[in-house]
């Protein structure tokens, strides 16, 4: 096996200047999306609520400010509220999705008629805590659900109208982390699968037909992975693969880039720990840059030097622990760039971070 080439330990970013600001939901967030809910070009937030078994949503003002609107109720309270947002109707206005926990569980649509939100009937899933996608997972241009719980990953085909089929698979994938990531790696119109399974390994699964999924690839690794990102780190049309790493006591982190495919991978170590978090282009430099959570008081960005790999740090202090399905990315200030919001499982504040 090729052997990775030296750790590069990232040093501090020069600072810059940040606007952070913080506001509260009602409750803990479970998930957290941006979305334009209400028409009006402004992202909103909305955040599931297991406690109470609820959706909240928090009406953008397009400067950076959020103002809580509206809670929509979905049963019993549960263990867990996954969410997702899409246009699954096709009359341009993003719709949810929020997959419950339980035993068996279930997902519900949430058709958006101008700003208020019209649920469906149930569709079944498999048990445990779930992730939900909406995604066209046979490339019939109409947006389907697709659930993942740990693996057992449930699809459900969508009629581009808000109606969808009973479940067609249940697909058996060993996912270790909670939110793989699904992406076109094989460029041939339909969206692959790319998760992390045992203790370091990168996995690929192409999607064949819509629904059953064949493993491709496997990229080891000696650092346990939780969570995967792609993006084109080199600008050269092809998609590049980041693992993020945490260590146990929460001392320090790694970033793991396979650039193109190629083995071995790229080592960059950082002094937070690396839950999952976004790649994008943060600075305005069009390099990707990896935004993460920390499940500490702190975001850490990782600047993307543009060669495939990272040229520092930056680590933005926030009240509250940071959780990958809870962070989200957008520009909600209207300045053409990609800002942070932050919530926390821990509590019902948000932060805001408008990165320089």
């Amino acid at each position: 096996m090729p052997v990775p080439p030296p750790p590069t330990q990232l040093p501090a970013c020069a600072p810059g200047p940040t606007t952070l600001s913080e506001w509260n939901l009602s409750l803990a967030p479970d998930w957290l999306v941006l979305a334009d809910v209400d028409g009006d070009a402004d992202l909103d937030v909305v955040a599931s609520e297991p406690d109470a078994a609820q959706l909240e949503v928090a009406h953008g003002d397009g400067l950076g400010g959020f103002l809580p609107a509206a809670t929509i109720p979905l049963g019993a309270p549960v263990e867990s509220l996954g969410l997702a947002a899409g246009d699954v109707d096709g009359d341009g206005d993003p719709d949810l999705a929020v997959a419950r926990a339980g035993f068996p569980g279930d997902v519900v649509v949430l058709i958006n008629e101008g700003g208020e939100f019209m649920p469906g009937a149930p569709l079944a899933s498999d048990s445990g805590t779930p992730t939900v996608y909406i995604v066209d997972f046979d490339s019939d241009e109409a947006p389907d659900i697709v659930i993942n719980h740990g693996g057992f990953v449930n699809v459900h085909f969508g009629d581009g109208a808000g109606g969808f089929a009973p479940v067609h698979d249940t697909m058996n994938l060993p996912f270790f982390d909670e939110r793989p990531f699904i992406h076109d790696i094989t460029s041939d119109g339909l969206p692959d699968v790319v998760g992390i399974r045992g203790s370091g390994q990168l996995s690929q699964w192409q999607n064949v037909g819509g629904a059953l999924l064949d493993n491709i690839a496997v990229y080891n690794a000696d650092w346990t992975m939780e969570a995967v990102l792609i993006a084109d780190l080199l600008g050269q049309q092809s998609d590049d693969y980041v693992a993020l790493h945490a260590e146990l006591d929460g001392s320090a982190g790694v970033a793991l880039v396979w650039t193109a495919g190629v083995v071995p991978y790229s080592e960059y170590l950082t002094t937070s720990p690396l839950h999952g978090g976004w790649l994008g282009a943060f600075d305005g430099d069009a390099f990707p840059d990896v935004v993460a959570a920390t499940h500490a008081p702190a975001v850490a960005v990782l600047r993307g030097d543009g060669a495939g790999g990272f040229a520092c740090e930056q680590v933005y202090d926030v009240l509250d622990p940071t959780d990958p399905a809870t962070l989200a990315v957008g520009d909600v200030d209207g300045d053409g760039r990609p800002d942070v919001v932050a919530g926390s499982r821990d509590g019902p504040r948000v932060a805001v971070l408008r990165l320089p």
